[in-house]
């Protein structure tokens, strides 16, 4: 549908169905698929240190948009890392 998402956000629920939620805002619209599983991953490495089994993992994308997006001249995702 060629929508743009500015917020990814991640839900994991643990073995004891402990749940966590965690979502990040980027500076600007995205509909390149590369910068958002970075940004998924990023959040993901972020919230779970690997010492307990996970039950799910949930993705989803918010904040959307199709309206006209006017492009710039610079990447402003990559300037900020």
């Amino acid at each position: 549908h060629k929508m743009r998402s500015k917020t990814v956000s991640i839900k994991l629920r643990f073995s004891d169905f402990r749940t966590i939620t965690r979502s990040h805002t980027l500076i600007t619209h995205v509909i390149n698929s590369e910068v958002l599983k970075e940004a998924l991953k990023a959040l993901f490495n972020s919230s779970y240190a690997y010492e307990e089994p996970l039950r799910l993992v949930g993705v989803s994308f918010e904040n959307l948009t199709d309206s006209y997006w006017q492009p710039t001249l610079w990447n402003w995702e990559e300037d900020r890392q």
